[in-house]
């Protein structure tokens, strides 16, 4: 009963409200008595506006009126009706249109572009509600998104909406940040979700996630580690597991950095990487900008760009001296497995006796110089003319 007096008192204020307009739009009805073809428009300045549009027609004792448009501006809102239908007993309207004409708020939580669009009794009164909300309440954390509330009113079921969502969270113990998040039919997508410990030094970054009732998938995880010393004898850092998608079959690449340290004695460093090939089912292991030193009092050895890819270990350079005896050397260019015999570029070996020793031998140097595949061999005397005058 008090829905029906409700209507019955909409329904007068509608029809008041078409009356009041009516009569300004006279002059560009058509002349046939069933239509209008202009508008009318009432205005207050700076309180109330209505636009009548064209479009009204009365038929077998209904009146359908053309879109009416009200601007509220002690309220900041337009209201916008369209399909508005009376008499024989039916009242039902296409859409009622609220929207927001102003953003409203400060700079810790804004809200604009607002608007809710409810429909008819014909459509169960089907409506959508949509506003794009900013918030930054302190420097660390600010946000955006489009959020929105939905009701099927023929199913009468309600659902929550998020578009175009960003959130920064430059926070601890754990930092977030989202990018375009978005929902929709079942699903909650999202271009980027970034978890991050900064005192660890560990972070989570997801990329391309969705999840819904088909499951969940990304494009790609990437997991940043913490260092980790182990006492003074090792030390774990850079490392970096890269897991694809289900679309690459879960391809799955590692690396870390690992750091030995023997003392003053010895030292040795190399990045060490795993890759897992889903189409091959085999793992691959590699390492690369490696290093490693030895120094006594007897001898210094020190071996630089070491690589290994398959079953081929590189070394660009092992330099080594003999103190104790005033000799130093280089290899360079070894190259060792991969279906062939150890191999180099080049080498030298030098001697250069004590200066206080006198005289005119300056020392000797012996190289081999790898050759269109043979080994070119030299010598070399260094003297100084006259030095045995």
């Amino acid at each position: 009963m008090r829905t029906r007096v409700h209507y019955r008192w909409l329904a007068v204020l509608i029809v008041a409200i078409a009356l009041l307009a009516l009569p300004m739009a006279a002059s560009a009805q058509d002349g046939d008595g069933t239509g209008t073809g202009g508008s009318a428009e009432l205005t207050i300045p700076g309180i109330f506006s209505m636009l009548l549009g064209s479009g009204g027609t009365t038929e077998e004792g209904a009146i359908a009126v053309g879109p009416m448009q009200f601007d509220l501006a002690a309220l900041n809102s337009t209201t916008k009706v369209e399909g508005l239908t009376l008499g024989n007993g039916e009242f039902d309207w296409g859409a009622v249109t609220i929207s927001q004409n102003q953003p409203v708020g400060s700079p810790a939580l804004m809200i604009s572009d607002s608007q809710a669009t409810v429909g008819g009794p014909s459509s169960g009164y089907t409506s959508t509600a949509t506003a794009h909300v900013s918030v930054q309440p302190n420097y660390a954390v600010q946000g955006d998104a489009t959020v929105g509330i939905t009701y099927d009113g023929m199913a009468r079921r309600m659902g929550v909406m998020i578009g175009n969502g960003n959130l920064t969270a430059n926070t601890v113990p754990v930092g977030v940040e989202l990018q375009n998040v978005n929902t929709g039919s079942g699903t909650l997508t999202a271009d980027r979700v970034l978890l991050t410990a900064p005192a660890a030094g560990a972070s989570v970054d997801v990329n391309g996630f969705q999840t819904g009732s088909a499951g969940m998938s990304f494009d790609s995880l990437t997991i940043s580690g913490p260092e980790v010393q182990l006492g003074n004898a090792a030390k774990l850092s850079d490392l970096t597991l890269i897991v694809h998608g289900p679309a690459e079959g879960y391809a799955t690449e590692g690396a870390v950095t690992v750091e030995l340290k023997a003392g003053d004695l010895a030292s040795a460093q190399a990045q060490i990487g795993l890759m897992y090939d889903p189409y091959t089912r085999q793992f691959v292991t590699a390492m690369g900008n490696g290093s490693a030193s030895v120094t006594t009092d007897a001898l210094t050895i020190q071996l630089s760009g070491i690589s290994y890819i398959g079953s081929t270990l590189n070394i660009d350079a092992i330099d080594f001296a003999l103190p104790g005896m005033n000799i130093d050397g280089q290899i360079s260019g070894v190259t060792m497995g991969g279906g062939s015999a150890l191999s180099f570029e080049q080498a030298w070996l030098r001697y250069v006796p004590d200066p206080a020793a006198g005289g005119s031998f300056n020392g000797t140097q012996v190289s081999i110089q790898h050759v269109d595949g043979s080994y070119l061999v030299t010598s070399q005397v260094l003297l100084t003319p006259g030095g045995g005058e």
